[in-house]
């Protein structure tokens, strides 16, 4: 299942809970003082510690649509070995491979 497939579920069978989620997200970004695609690169890191393969394909999604790379998003992913162990990246590599392709389709 996408992950725009599964927020609508959430926002369907929880729509306060949802409304609330949405509008922190909004508003820690529009505090934040770091770019677009660092912002979401930072995402991909801390959900690839959380071990979330849905967030980081929802977030790796976004940071290429903000002009990172592929490699960019594997860089970051690394990053999280140390702390979460080499299970993290594991667990989310296969979607950053689906990302590779469906990016490399939108390219060609």
């Amino acid at each position: 299942m996408e992950p725009k497939e599964i927020m609508k579920i959430f926002s369907d069978k929880l729509p306060q809970v949802q409304g609330a989620f949405a509008n922190m997200m909004q508003n820690i970004s529009e505090s934040s003082t770091i770019d677009a695609k660092t912002r979401e690169l930072v995402m991909v890191a801390l959900l690839t510690a959380q071990k979330s393969p849905f967030g980081v394909k929802a977030h790796g999604r976004r940071a290429l649509d903000e002009g990172a790379s592929i490699e960019d998003i594997i860089s970051v992913m690394s990053q999280a070995i140390p702390i979460a162990g080499i299970g993290a990246i594991m667990d989310c590599l296969p979607v950053v491979v689906e990302l590779e392709d469906c990016n490399e389709c939108r390219n060609s």
